[in-house]
């Protein structure tokens, strides 16, 4: 009996043990996204969220996925006065920090970067949200122009800029730690607040364009090109519109604009594919192509990409487009059946004809 008694024992005994520590081991809980944000030094972006009622509900929601993060002491100065209230601003500001998608660091730096789908449905784009978009390659940022509006200078001195994300008026953040998790999804710090998009005519003014505005503002056209939903839009530099003969390809200042603009298509330069033509609002043909990651609208390099509009993007181009005129579609079908029944007529015609002479004969 003792040594059945002892073998039970025996066997009981790394039961228990086994029992006990699993029932006091920790339970592990997921990270929420104040907390995630509080320790990775965006502690203020989320007192940002918990003192505005909107943007709590927006992060509470299966809505936001990705969340870009400005790193403590990094505060827009349109928002100094506003950050601790709810205002259509500060509203905007935070959903636009705020992706649909679940955005992984790996999958923005493939060229030739992504295009972001923010909670900002403020934007004239024809029902689609306010965009941002990464450059992993930078290429089409040129020294031939220059960034009038300039880079703000940022609040982090400690962390290396890792991947550029283009935002409104020209303007871009970096993002500095990336793919942090919580319970929701992803958190990527930037080194500042994104740049709400404003107009197409804000933007140009903020980068200098000053040829373009006023070949818009000859023509009566900028009421039109700020307000036009969904529009691309080709910004001849300075230098461009000074070139000799430059703009003998268009009859009018009106007719240049309107070669400049595809409209209903958000070109954002992901989305320009080689070899793809569109249709300006002009009635010309342009055709991008890529030669060794520049890219090219007909004979005019991109020089400044994605400067993202209230109503679209605009990209900035060396040269003014020389246009293509579309190729005429070819006459198919119809022009087989009016011939076809031509003939029929004629023989019916006759057949009539030679009734009504036997009749009167």
């Amino acid at each position: 009996m003792l040594n059945h008694h002892y073998c039970s024992s025996k066997m009981l005994f790394p039961s228990v043990i086994f029992l006990a520590l699993v029932t006091s081991a920790p339970v592990v809980q997921a990270t929420t996204l104040i907390q995630a944000l509080q320790n990775s030094g965006a502690s203020d972006y989320a007192q940002f969220i918990q003192s505005n009622p909107t943007l709590s509900a927006l992060y509470s929601s299966d809505q936001v996925k990705t969340v870009f993060a400005p790193i403590n002491g990094a505060v827009l100065s349109s928002l100094r006065k506003q950050k601790r209230s709810s205002s259509p601003t500060a509203d905007r500001q935070g959903a636009y920090q705020a992706m649909r998608n679940t955005n992984n660091y790996g999958a923005l730096t493939v060229q030739p970067g992504s295009i972001l789908n923010s909670n900002d449905n403020s934007g004239n784009t024809n029902g689609q949200p306010q965009h941002a978009v990464t450059d992993p390659s930078n290429k089409t940022q040129s020294t031939e122009t220059k960034r009038w509006l300039g880079h703000r200078s940022t609040a982090n001195t400690t962390f290396p800029p890792l991947l550029k994300i283009f935002t409104g008026l020209g303007e871009y953040v970096n993002i500095i730690k990336p793919d942090i998790p919580y319970d929701g999804g992803l958190i990527h710090i930037v080194d500042d607040y994104f740049t709400l998009p404003e107009p197409l005519s804000n933007t140009a003014s903020a980068n200098g364009h000053t040829s373009f505005l006023n070949t818009a503002k000859s023509s009566n056209l900028t009421s039109t090109l700020d307000n036009t939903p969904a529009v691309t839009v080709f910004i001849p530099s300075n230098g461009a519109f000074a070139k000799p003969n430059s703009t003998s390809s268009y009859s009018s200042s009106s007719n240049l604009l309107s070669g400049h603009v595809i409209p209903n298509f958000l070109g954002y330069l992901p989305a320009l594919t080689n070899g793809a033509t569109y249709t300006t609002q002009a009635g010309t043909n342009v055709t991008i192509t890529i030669k060794g990651g520049d890219y090219y609208v007909n004979n005019a390099k991109i020089i400044a990409s994605n400067q993202i509009l209230e109503n679209g993007v605009a990209h900035v181009v060396d040269s003014i487009v020389v246009p293509t005129t579309p190729a005429p579609v070819p006459f198919k079908g119809s022009a087989s059946s009016i011939k076809g029944a031509s003939t029929a007529f004629f023989v019916v015609g006759g057949a009539a004809l030679l009734f009504v002479a036997g009749v009167l004969m």
